[in-house]
């Protein structure tokens, strides 16, 4: 997270590709038949980048930067115990993440 940012911070342009995400499985589920099909998924990624009024990179960098913190917060929150309040996790990404799940 830069400096200066808050623990809460959640980026804007990440929260408005969660959102449109969804209409675009083939980039995120694996368990879709496009999903192994590069031409779809550079598809989607276009797609998903005109709605977002972004450029493909940009949207492709934050989308895996998305997908980190996902798997990140969603592994570290199966493995603490219920007991274990030390390790509190910064779920900033995780509610935007769970609605793709």
């Amino acid at each position: 997270m830069p400096r200066g940012r808050r623990a809460g911070y959640v980026d804007p342009d990440m929260q408005n590709i969660a959102s449109y995400l969804q209409q675009y499985a083939a980039i995120w589920d694996s368990r879709d038949k496009a999903y192994h099909n590069i031409t779809i998924k550079c598809t989607q990624f276009e797609k998903l980048a005109n709605d977002c009024g972004m450029e493909v990179s940009e949207v492709k960098k934050k989308y895996k930067t998305l997908r980190t913190e996902f798997r990140k917060v969603n592994n570290k929150s199966s493995i603490c115990s219920g007991n274990d309040t030390a390790n509190v996790i910064n779920t900033r990404y995780l509610r935007i993440c769970r609605s793709l799940s």
